[in-house]
Parts: C-alpha cells; sequence; structure tokens
C-alpha cells in the first residue's frame, strides 16, 4: 500500500490536515484530529484475559466502558502520568500516551523523494498501521489508522 507523505505547515490552506502529535515511550505518533473526542488523564485499566498484546484493558471513562490499547506492547502502567486519546466512533475505544504534544497542521508533498534515511525509518515503523507520515524533528511520524489498528 502506497503511504501519503505530510509535511508540516504553519500556514494552513484547502486540503491540509489537522493532526494531534502524542508520544509513546520514544516514539511519536499522531492521530487526525476529527477522529478524536478529547484527551483525559488515563484512569485505571483491568486487563482482559487471552486479550490481544495491544489491548491493555479495559477502563470506564465518562461513564462508558472504553477499549485501551496500549501502542508500546506494554500491560501494566510504569508510574508516570499517562493520557488516554480518546477516539470519536461507536465503539469506545482509546489510546494511551505518555506524553501528547500538540495539535499540528500538514499538507500533503506532491512528489515526495526518497531517501536512504526515509526507507530505514519505513522499515523501522512497518509494523505501525499507517496510510501517511510526515517528518518532525528529524523522525518519522506514523499517522494511525485506526480502521487497520482496532483490526490488528
Amino acid at each position: 500500500m502506497e503511504e501519503t507523505i505530510y509535511e508540516l505547515t504553519d500556514l494552513p490552506t484547502e486540503g491540509d490536515i489537522s493532526v494531534l502529535v502524542f508520544g509513546v515511550g520514544e516514539n511519536l505518533f499522531a492521530i487526525n484530529v476529527e477522529q478524536t473526542e478529547g484527551v483525559v488523564d488515563c484512569p485505571r485499566v483491568t486487563p482482559l484475559p487471552q486479550s490481544p498484546e495491544h489491548f491493555a484493558g479495559v477502563s470506564s471513562v465518562r461513564g462508558r466502558m472504553t477499549i485501551v490499547i496500549d501502542l508500546s506492547y506494554k500491560r501494566a502502567q510504569n508510574g508516570k502520568k499517562q493520557r488516554l486519546i480518546l477516539i470519536r466512533g461507536e465503539a469506545q475505544m482509546g489510546l494511551v500516551a505518555d506524553r501528547v504534544e500538540g495539535v499540528v497542521s500538514l499538507t500533503p508533498v506532491s512528489e515526495p523523494s526518497r531517501s536512504r534515511k526515509a526507507e530505514e525509518d519505513e522499515s523501522m515503523n512497518e509494523s505501525w498501521p499507517a496510510t501517511a507520515h510526515f517528518r518532525s524533528g528529524g523522525h518519522r511520524v506514523p499517522l494511525l489508522d485506526l480502521e487497520r489498528l482496532a483490526e490488528r
């Protein structure tokens, strides 16, 4: 599947998208802001028996049962304050984040140039379900595809 490449923009124009950038461990990820319902302090998560590795468990958020996904593949919270990014949709789902970097605007790159560094970054991040990415601070940041993430 061919991936769309974006670049950060200071002056948003038509066709640009706004994404929420967040960190999990040393990795940065992004999600389209239109797919989010908000960010809350991560409540206590109850593990589910025999669940897929990236499913941390379930929690009650705003009176609704929420499936919690941890992209770090760690089941236990490490004592640090974590945030939960709530995903918009019929099923209540949230992504655990160690830190929330903020919202940025992205514009599509018409003809991306491929460098060796980009190919190395791509091979390192191929396990993340993303159909787009951008570079921020020298790091390749995948724009998560939530449908593919939920299918895993």
